[in-house]
């Protein structure tokens, strides 16, 4: 080596190498401080060594270390590379190197004698790109979520200055509005305002100016009159600790909250609906009952207590065949089964078990609401004629003792009756041939007490008859 590049060559702040070309290997002739700081080995252990044994990290492969030197070799002119490797000093931490080959000729000034092998380590400068790059990124990221949530935000967002002007405002604040954003930026929100809710609205504005995030919802006017009912969340806009207007996010619940009025109106009228509904079933004397398509209670009314003694969680689930008579249930099932044809039907009376298991007579009508989303199913109202039914029973029985009676009348009285009439005449006549006067005499005495005693017990009949009512 020349004397010349020889004091170049330990000067130098950066890991050399003095290489040699000898046959096809590389050989390190020579090498100074820092590289042997670099690969924390002694300069004579790495003196006279290929330079693919001495390279470090053991990553970068020796095909690239060769081909560069070959490179320089032919080209006459410095070649420059970089390489990832790792950190030599701290095991599993990656490097980043830049190489330089420069070509330096021998005494003739016309063959490359040696090649100066120059190692920079540029982990540093790497790591800190790598770190402004993948920042630039984020950055990136959220300027683009920004802009779609100022922007593309279907919400209001808006700023304020402690007046009440518009700062600032996107696009959804601007469609609420319906003014353009020029128009927009002149105005306070003041005017926006319902007429009802403007002094709720400015107090609200008022705490956030004060640093307290608000919340409320209020009726709203946009500048073409529509009306919007808007929710609307203020938070103090705070610069070096001083409050200097408010940030603000109004969200559209217009449609919901007409829905919500109209979920409640209906909800209300059903109520309304249901409990007059319910007024009428309990204060009626009728037995009114909600049976399934197999007959099942599904609803049974309040009079079942005071008509059968049995309350109506006691019919729930349960047939209401089951109560009913067995003589009568063939003509019970047979007159409900023609529900399914009509609308309506009546069921005559039959009798029906109470609580005390003793029969109720009931007379029922059907009324098909199969087909009504608040009934699905069979409608009954059902009259206890019980008493009405044991009179026309005592009726009957009367009757045939007044037709006995009757009967009487018309055959018993009428034989003695006939007797009296038949010695009136002999006696008024005269006739004596079968019966002097005194006979006769004592003849119609004794018809007349016969007819007396038929009379008596006639009354007696009849006085038995007892003529009820029906309750």
């Amino acid at each position: 080596m020349e004397e010349k590049c020889e004091v170049l060559f330990n000067n130098l702040p950066l890991a050399c190498l003095f290489l040699e070309k000898v046959g096809e290997d590389f050989l390190v002739r020579d090498v100074n401080e820092e590289y042997c700081k670099l690969v924390q080995k002694d300069k004579n252990q790495l003196l006279n060594l290929p330079v693919q044994n001495i390279f470090q990290p053991r990553e970068v492969q020796e095909e690239t270390i060769v081909a560069s030197l070959k490179q320089t070799l032919i080209t006459n002119k410095p070649v420059v590379y970089n390489y990832l490797g790792c950190n030599i000093m701290q095991a599993g931490q990656e490097s980043f190197w830049e190489v330089t080959n420069i070509p330096i000729k021998g005494n003739d000034q016309e063959n490359i004698t040696y090649i100066l092998h120059l190692l920079w380590n540029k982990t540093a400068e790497v790591l800190e790109e790598r770190k402004r790059i993948s920042i630039q990124k984020e950055l990136e990221k959220q300027k683009a979520e920004n802009e779609y949530f100022i922007f593309k935000n279907q919400d209001g967002l808006f700023s304020l200055n402690p007046e009440g002007n518009f700062l600032s405002g996107n696009v959804g604040i601007i469609n609420l509005a319906e003014a353009p954003a020029e128009q927009l930026l002149k105005m306070s929100f003041l005017p926006f305002c319902a007429v009802q809710d403007r002094d709720k609205v400015f107090e609200h504005f008022l705490k956030a100016l004060d640093g307290e995030e608000q919340n409320y919802i209020a009726d709203f006017i946009s500048c073409k009159g529509r009306k919007l009912i808007l929710d609307v969340s203020l938070a103090p806009m705070t610069i070096n600790g001083e409050v200097l207007g408010v940030y603000g996010v109004a969200r559209d619940i217009t449609d919901k909250k007409l829905l919500e009025k109209t979920i409640n109106e209906q909800r209300d009228q059903f109520l309304k609906s249901e409990k007059k509904y319910k007024a009428l079933v309990q204060k009626s004397s009728d037995l009114t009952a909600i049976l399934a398509l197999d007959g099942t209670y599904k609803f049974v009314s309040e009079s079942s207590i005071s008509i059968l003694g049995i309350s109506p969680e006691e019919f729930l689930n349960k047939n209401a065949f089951d109560f009913v008579h067995l003589e009568d249930k063939e003509a019970v099932m047979s007159c409900f089964n023609q529900i399914e044809g009509k609308k309506q039907v009546n069921i005559p009376a039959f009798r029906f078990r109470d609580f005390e298991g003793n029969w109720r007579w009931l007379e029922t009508t059907v009324t098909n609401l199969t087909d009504d989303p608040n009934i699905q199913g069979f409608v009954t109202n059902s009259r206890d004629i019980t008493e009405t039914r044991q009179l026309w029973c005592e009726t009957i029985k009367k009757n045939e003792i007044l037709n006995e009676i009757a009967w009487e009348q018309s055959h018993i009285v009428r034989t003695p009756l006939v007797r009296l009439k038949s010695l009136f005449e002999l006696l008024e006549v005269g006739d004596y041939r079968f019966w002097n006067r005194e006979e006769l005499v004592r003849l119609i005495k004794t018809s007349a007490e016969e007819l007396d005693q038929i009379i008596l017990e006639t009354v007696r009949k009849t006085e038995a008859i007892e003529i009820r009512q029906p309750k």
